[in-house]
């Protein structure tokens, strides 16, 4: 997440995150981990990647009639422990 053009696009486009927030999907383990490891990035990012982030999550959350946290929760529970580390990454 060192990339300052590519952070500038992401937060430019309105649906960047939500997108990024749909492929937070325990059934593929691999896109999850580099989408919640995304995700968690963009919330240290000044001054509102975190509500930004929460917002996305929401919505995909709204869209699929799920809880919004439910994807991380099953990351937690599988046997991936790649995927429960990332999911616990501050």
């Amino acid at each position: 997440m060192n990339n300052t053009a590519g952070l500038k696009q992401i937060f430019q486009h309105s649906d960047a995150l939500t997108i990024l927030s749909r492929s937070i999907d325990p059934s593929v383990p691999v896109i999850m981990t580099d989408a919640v490891k995304l995700m968690a990035a963009l919330c240290l990012i000044p001054p509102n990647g975190h509500e930004k982030a929460l917002e996305a999550i929401t919505i995909c959350g709204e869209m699929e009639e799920r809880e919004r946290f439910a994807p991380i929760v099953q990351g937690l529970e599988t046997r991936n422990e790649t995927l429960r580390i990332a999911c616990i990454q501050p």
